[in-house]
């Protein structure tokens, strides 16, 4: 042990500098007040314009902005605002709540362009998303159904898969 205490340090390799790392051992030590980026060379696949959305896929949005779709925040943050606020009505306020889903999705969605709009079926899993959705959120929401904590996660882990998957597979096989 007293080899170790007694032992100098071994001498460092050099590290190569650069400019990032210059910029940023400068920024921590106080000799820059500012962090000088180096120029990064544009790579040769151009971005859209910003002004304009990136076109959908063949059938329509991707999967994960399917998966966000399902059920609007709007409806979730109003769940959850029932949920801690007024617990004594939330089979009240969820019931009243579920036919809102496909309504406020029809409602925003009704000037977009009519490729984009939601079909008949995403509406129709988006109202069986949203209990599931609700009874995994509050187990006491999942027990007015008795319905085991156990199933309502599996049921939201297979709706959060099958629902979107389910959504671009109908969209692929019915025409609009």
């Amino acid at each position: 042990m007293a080899d170790v205490i007694g032992a100098t340090p071994p001498t460092s390799v050099p590290r190569q500098e650069n400019a990032v790392y210059r910029a940023a051992r400068d920024l921590v030590s106080g000799k820059s007040n500012r962090a000088v980026v180096p120029s990064v060379r544009r790579s040769k696949i151009q971005s859209p314009p910003e002004d304009q959305p990136p076109p959908p896929g063949p059938y329509g949005d991707p999967y994960p902005t399917r998966l966000a779709k399902l059920i609007p925040v709007e409806i979730t943050g109003a769940f959850i605002a029932i949920d801690n606020s007024a617990h004594d009505y939330l089979l009240i306020g969820s019931i009243l709540l579920l036919p809102l889903v496909p309504l406020y999705t029809w409602f925003v969605s009704r000037n977009r362009d009519p490729a984009l709009k939601p079909r008949w079926f995403s509406y129709v899993l988006s109202m069986i998303a949203y209990p599931i959705w609700a009874m995994a959120i509050d187990p006491s929401f999942a027990a007015t159904f008795h319905v085991q904590l156990q199933l309502t996660t599996l049921l939201l882990i297979l709706g959060t898969v099958a629902f979107p998957a389910l959504d671009v597979w109908l969209d692929a096989r019915l025409p609009r």
